[in-house]
């Protein structure tokens, strides 16, 4: 299985891999996609429904399984 993370960030990539490695998951980020997005928009009124906005962004950009972890900033 195949699952999108939503980040380009290598760091969080790398503890993702490793985590689900063991499971048989095959973890991607935004990078290998290679294609220009715009940033998927943080408008929930909570930091899980940002998240989930994301997520759904980037499922209907990539049609792929994703997650996403919303900033705080």
């Amino acid at each position: 299985m195949e699952l999108l993370y939503g980040t380009s960030n290598e760091g969080k990539l790398l503890v993702m891999r490793r985590a689900l490695s063991t499971l048989g998951i095959t973890v991607t980020g935004l990078k290998e996609r290679q294609r220009e997005l715009l940033p998927a928009a943080e408008t929930g009124s909570a930091l899980s429904e940002s998240a989930r906005l994301k997520a759904e962004a980037y499922f209907e950009a990539f049609q792929a399984l994703s997650i996403a972890i919303a900033s705080s900033n």
